[in-house]
């Protein structure tokens, strides 16, 4: 996602500088960035300025956080560094954001969701007043060092929003910065729109994970339907208790993954490639968020012991040199 943005402001004409490390900084630096559609559409192919120590991350208007979310707590002290030379810093993880209890938060304010932020790095040392997170509903991956290719859908968006405080000028501003690259943006409630996103999350990432089948086929197989929609209201219901009721039908969510038949998931893409799958962040802090509210989730639980044991043991929670 993150070369994806890049990518689409690049072509815009934006300044970007992006973090890259291995065999994407070599590529990046030898043949720049590529970012394709699934029909082979070229939408950017050319030079990007590459960082390679968050530490030394130039000011920016907007630090735009891709990281895959059991990436961050090792990297929480150079992100400090960086998110304090940005005046936004936007994250855009899958599941529960660390940020979760910041802000203007209710009851919980100030619990730290160990799942995502183990020794509480995150909370203490990144900026609540200028997080404005944000939720890609796109689908893309990374076919080869240095190239993107992306699945374009008629539900392609991405949702800013406020952790309370602001007065809506900054959403404004990163709104038509990516609405201008052409990213449609919307506006709303970031606690909100992180269960809007998790209750597709919930079903499609484990599910195409275990059965390594593409989103289309997991959206029409019966057993699998069902299991999604269990899935789905028990996650539905520790939003609830958290103050954020879904809205949404169950059903229409999974005939939205119709649309994207061939779209694979990011814990599948993980599981496929032997990178370690995002399972604390989309599973474990829902159970966790559901045992600080009384509920159980049994189908959860079940689903992410069943990852547990295929997710790659020797890459689990590896620190990422900053």
């Amino acid at each position: 996602m993150g070369g994806f943005m890049a990518g689409r402001l690049l072509a815009a004409g934006h300044a970007v500088t992006v973090l890259a490390r291995g065999a994407h900084l070599e590529a990046l630096r030898t043949r720049g960035l590529r970012l394709e559609n699934a029909q082979g559409r070229v939408d950017y192919q050319g030079p990007v300025d590459i960082c390679t120590d968050l530490r030394e991350a130039p000011e920016v208007d907007g630090l735009i956080v891709t990281l895959k979310s059991y990436q961050l707590a090792a990297l929480a002290g150079p992100l400090s560094v960086a998110a304090g030379r940005a005046r936004l810093l936007v994250p855009i993880q899958n599941g529960v954001g660390w940020w979760y209890f910041q802000g203007d938060a209710g009851p919980h304010r100030g619990h730290v969701v160990r799942s995502v932020d183990p020794d509480g790095a995150l909370s203490d040392g990144l900026p609540a007043n200028r997080t404005v997170p944000a939720f890609a509903f796109k689908s893309a991956q990374v076919v080869q060092p240095g190239v993107i290719r992306h699945l374009e859908s008629p539900s392609d968006k991405w949702v800013l929003g406020e952790l309370g405080g602001g007065d809506g000028t900054r959403l404004n501003k990163l709104s038509a910065t990516l609405s201008g690259a052409g990213m449609a943006t919307e506006l709303g409630d970031a606690r909100q729109w992180m269960w809007n996103k998790l209750l597709g999350n919930i079903f499609a990432n484990p599910i195409c994970a275990i059965t390594r089948q593409p989103l289309g086929v997991i959206a029409r197989h019966p057993a699998a339907r069902a299991l999604g929609l269990e899935l789905m209201k028990e996650m539905a219901g520790v939003a609830a208790a958290h103050g954020c009721p879904i809205s949404m039908s169950f059903e229409e969510r999974l005939d939205r993954g119709m649309a994207l038949a061939t779209a694979r998931p990011s814990m599948l893409q993980d599981l496929e490639t032997n990178r370690p799958m995002e399972l604390d962040a989309i599973l474990g802090a829902v159970i966790e968020l559901g045992q600080l509210a009384g509920l159980a989730v049994p189908r959860i639980e079940a689903l992410l012991a069943c990852l547990r044991v295929v997710d790659p043991p020797a890459h689990r929670h590896a620190p990422q040199a900053a």
